[in-house]
């Protein structure tokens, strides 16, 4: 979910293990303000030959990616989100994935930044559906003030098991 530290964990792991790990940073939004998809079939085709074409030899790192479209396309836009479901299978039986799902707890007023508005419904729903793709991770809370806070020990956990993943790729 938004604001929970999985940007901060991605920039420290790419800085790293640069340059065998490098970060493939999307744009949250398009040119004309519209928030970037990905969730058609014709989408998922142009990215999956992208990938084709990166260096086996590197690991790439991806900030939310394609459980961002079956968690936000479902519980904030009510969406059918079976394509995604399927091009997700794909992915990870393409390409050699290693997962990692972080959150925060749940929030008790609406969530806003600079690309979204969430409900306190939407945004506790939303991580309520990330539970279902795998162990969710606190790894970075924050204060009152949404500045980060010491990080946390799976924190730490969850950075020393994707350099292990870096690192076994490498070999």
């Amino acid at each position: 979910m938004d604001n929970c530290g999985k940007s901060t964990l991605l920039k420290d792991i790419a800085r790293d293990f640069w340059p065998t790990a490098k970060a493939i940073e999307f744009p949250k939004t398009m040119p004309s303000g519209a928030l970037l998809r990905m969730n058609t079939e014709k989408d998922f085709e142009i990215l999956f030959t992208m990938f084709d074409l990166l260096d086996k030899g590197k690991t790439y790192l991806l900030d939310r990616f394609i459980v961002s479209n079956l968690v936000y396309d479902k519980v904030l836009r009510g969406e059918d989100v079976a394509l995604s479901h399927q091009y997700y299978a794909e992915f990870k039986r393409r390409f050699d994935v290693f997962e990692v799902f972080v959150t925060r707890p749940p929030i008790t007023s609406a969530f806003i930044d600079d690309r979204i508005k969430l409900t306190v419904e939407q945004f506790n729903a939303g991580i309520e559906e990330y539970k279902k793709y795998g162990p969710n991770h606190q790894i970075l809370l924050r204060d009152e003030n949404d500045e980060p806070t010491t990080p946390t020990a799976d924190r730490n956990m969850l950075f020393n098991q994707c350099a292990d993943f870096v690192q076994h790729r490498r070999r």
